[in-house]
């Protein structure tokens, strides 16, 4: 991979709308002071940074996008054929990580003030929010070089997440809304909280551990049986 190429890519993903900067030579540690908060879609400023670190990684801040970060332990995610078929029908952008994973691409709906999280979505499902960052090809770590399946599109152009994953992302924010007083957590009353087989279908939802779930640390399924599972033409 010629030097270039990197800032080639840094260029081009500001030019669609998505604010970058450098990490650390085959790695995830930012480069620059204050991290993905120094992210820019300058092109001046990139050209610096990368006429300085020539072999940096490329990162893309996640602000006003949502990358879901499947690892291979995460390779029963989403359970239900209807959520993986909804997935395939946004036709969003799609990067092999070099572990073997994938990160999904959405645009951030309105109203909505998602945060990273790991492992909460289902095990081995990352979610990479405001606040975060994700690396991109043509970036790479030991592990190997990150790589498109599917293209990046502008920002604005980016599919929103199908109506189930917006409404799983949504229970992960759902305690914030029941706010402390006085340092104590207040609990819904008793009239609003979910019963026993609502809260059972939240966890399938949200792709907890359960029965339709592959456990962390089992083997991903095969062809058809999550987004790990598929063939890079089947996403």
């Amino acid at each position: 991979m010629a030097k270039s190429d990197l800032l080639s890519a840094a260029l081009a993903l500001a030019r669609q709308g998505y604010r970058v900067f450098p990490c650390v030579p085959g790695n995830k540690r930012p480069a620059v002071r204050g991290g993905f908060k120094a992210a820019t879609r300058d092109p001046g400023t990139i050209r610096r940074w990368w006429s300085r670190w020539p072999n940096a990684n490329v990162a893309v801040a996640t602000h006003g996008v949502i990358v879901v970060d499947v690892d291979p332990a995460g390779g029963g995610w989403p359970p239900e054929p209807e959520q993986r078929a909804a997935i395939r029908a946004t036709g969003c952008p799609v990067a092999r990580t070099p572990r073997g994973g994938w990160h999904l691409w959405f645009r951030l709906p309105g109203g909505r003030a998602w945060r990273c999280s790991a492992n909460q979505l289902a095990p081995g499902v990352d979610v990479r929010a405001a606040g975060g960052y994700v690396l991109v090809p043509p970036s790479r770590t030991a592990a190997g070089q990150y790589q498109w399946a599917r293209p990046l599109v502008p920002a604005d152009q980016l599919p929103l997440p199908p109506q189930w994953l917006i409404e799983a992302l949504d229970q992960l924010v759902q305690p914030a809304r029941h706010a402390p007083i006085n340092g104590h957590q207040l609990r819904p009353p008793l009239g609003q909280r979910p019963s026993g087989a609502a809260r059972r279908g939240a966890k399938l939802r949200l792709g907890q551990p359960g029965r339709a779930v592959a456990a962390r640390g089992s083997k991903p399924s095969g062809v058809g049986g999550g987004v790990v599972g598929l063939q890079l033409n089947a996403l």
